[in-house]
């Protein structure tokens, strides 16, 4: 059939039902068949952040059959990340932000899809450093529909409104290549109001010269 792509795979299982007459793999087996043909360990995360919020599978699970395979791709970075998906981490983009600004930086742990009541509505944000006010929301391409956009700025201006906390919101070019200088802005905000704390530069040449 035009446009069908064949992918070969030896994990399919025995003990599925028997009424599927094709072999099929588990849905475990399949996300981290899909890892490792993925170009980016970002992009591999993302079927992560895919099947777990989508209640396919979970972090326990997919480790299990990390444990399985005597070769994978990505491994140590993806013992870290099904780790990271356990605490609310939910896409590549939302990884990169927990590991090369926050944690490279020496910031301290946020809470990650905190639940909050903002105007008597339910909100959930990304990065939530609940004791400093601080927000940081991370957003994809997604973002830029106008609804969308629209939503999050309203949302962004209730929270600064009935609690004073501050939002930041990071893109792709933030969380990477702007790494050090998000870090650097959050860092100024956290003290502002409170931490004690102080941002280490990471392993950047540029971070170090700082």
């Amino acid at each position: 059939i035009r446009g069908i792509v064949i992918h070969r795979s030896d994990q399919s299982k025995p003990q599925l039902p028997i009424t599927w007459k094709l072999p099929r793999t588990t849905i475990e087996d399949t996300v981290l068949d899909l890892i490792d043909a993925a170009p980016t360990f970002q992009a591999a995360y993302g079927w992560i952040a895919r099947a777990v919020s989508r209640r396919l599978t979970t972090s326990a699970a997919l480790r299990d059959a990390l444990a399985t395979r005597s070769r994978a791709r990505y491994r140590g970075e993806l013992v870290v990340a099904l780790g990271d998906s356990d605490g609310g981490v939910r896409s590549g983009l939302e990884l990169r932000y927990v590991r090369d600004v926050e944690r490279a930086h020496g910031l301290p742990a946020a809470q990650r899809q905190a639940r909050r009541e903002i105007a008597g509505r339910v909100h959930y944000r990304d990065n939530w450093y609940g004791e400093y006010r601080v927000c940081v929301e991370i957003d994809g391409p997604a973002f830029h529909r106008d609804e969308r956009v629209w939503k999050d700025k309203r949302r962004d201006n209730l929270n600064l409104a009935e609690d004073a906390a501050e939002t930041f919101r990071f893109g792709p070019v933030e969380v990477t290549e702007l790494a050090c200088e998000s870090a650097a802005m959050v860092a100024v905000a956290l003290t502002r109001n409170g931490w004690e704390g102080a941002p280490r530069p990471c392993r950047r040449k540029a971070c170090a010269r700082r």
